[in-house]
């Protein structure tokens, strides 16, 4: 059945494909507004996304149990092993609705246009959630993305009006660009993943919204980008000690004051936790100990409110940016055995 074949039919009440058709395309059936019922063949190997979109009005949909590629239950269509959820039907009364264990993706606009959708289950086995698949689903305000989830389409959530609050759990590594367009009464969205990929559309969480999330994570850097405002989350994972050189450590205590211990030069370790993670703002004080030879580049950027810092007679050299932009910082007593001062440390 072709492109367009029976678009804009509204006579049409009730669909029966036969066993002989083996495909469906886009927008075969768009916007057959009084299409009630579908009853798909067993012949049937491919469907569009969009074949029955905009069908406001469609109640069930079933298929024939001989079908190898689909199958229904509870009038919704689902692919053979129901693993993917593809069309809710639109005209279906239900407010709520609780996708069955073992789906692992929702396709793509499988609940456009369900305006009478308010809340929506989803189940732990959930992987992937495709492009437009809640779109204009404006009543939806209940939305709990479970754990497991690792992508969100583009326009996942368009125009769902009655959405107030969103959290995008750690297990999501893609948002889709203007996942949450046109989300009018969306108040927040928290990102507890801080290396999330946020696609760079400015749309994709909406100005009214307030994005939530780490120090140093790509949800601040959205935020910063198209100036949508933002509030730091506490990462409940940070720790407060680690390695900052082969043979060095660190360790802050309750009141703010940074301790370095050790013998030989300062350095930031790959895949090591630094203070500049979680700590940045709140160290007031910088003890180092005698034993350091070295201060690294950068060590104590934007430290805003560190107010004192001890040095070592064993430190001989600052790297550059170390005390960049301490704006509390008033003074500082240099050892004898300082020999290299670098660019812009102060």
């Amino acid at each position: 059945i072709n492109t367009d074949a029976f678009s804009l039919l509204t006579e049409i009440e009730e669909v029966v494909i036969p066993n002989s058709v083996v495909s469906i395309r886009s927008s075969a059936f768009y916007k057959c507004i009084n299409l009630k019922k579908i009853t798909i063949g067993a012949g049937v190997s491919s469907i569009s996304s969009e074949a029955f979109l905009k069908n406001t009005s469609i109640e069930s949909i079933s298929v024939d149990d001989g079908n190898e590629k689909y199958s229904s239950k509870d009038g919704v269509l689902f692919n053979k092993n129901k693993t993917k959820l593809i069309m809710f039907p639109c005209g279906n009364s239900a407010t709520e609705y609780v996708i069955p264990d073992g789906v692992k993706t929702i396709g793509a606009n499988a609940f456009k246009y369900c305006t009478n959708l308010k809340n929506i289950k989803m189940p732990d086995s959930l992987k992937k959630i495709e492009e437009h698949a809640f779109s204009n689903c404006e009543k939806l305000t209940d939305v709990k993305l479970p754990d497991g989830v690792t992508s969100i389409g583009m326009y996942a959530f368009e125009k769902c009006t009655s959405l107030l609050d969103i959290e995008i759990p750690e297990s999501v590594t893609v948002l889709g660009g203007n996942a949450f367009y046109e989300c009018s009464n969306l108040n927040s969205v928290t990102f507890y993943n801080p290396q999330t990929e946020i696609e760079w559309f400015g749309c994709t969480v909406p100005d009214n919204a307030v994005i939530y999330g780490y120090r140093g994570s790509t949800a601040l850097n959205f935020a910063l980008t198209f100036e949508k405002e933002f509030v730091l989350l506490k990462n409940p994972n940070k720790v407060t000690a680690g390695k900052c050189g082969e043979n060095l450590t660190w360790e802050k205590d309750d009141d703010g004051t940074l301790y370095i211990r050790g013998k030989g030069k300062m350095s930031f370790l790959p895949d090591e936790p630094t203070w500049k993670d979680d700590y940045r703002d709140e160290i007031t004080t910088v003890i180092i100990e005698e034993g350091v030879t070295s201060i690294v580049d950068f060590a104590f950027e934007n430290c805003i409110n560190l107010k004192s810092i001890t040095i070592p007679d064993s430190v001989t050299k600052i790297g550059p940016e170390a005390f960049f932009n301490c704006q509390k910082l008033e003074e500082i007593t240099l050892p004898s055995s300082i020999k290299e001062i670098k660019e812009n440390c102060f």
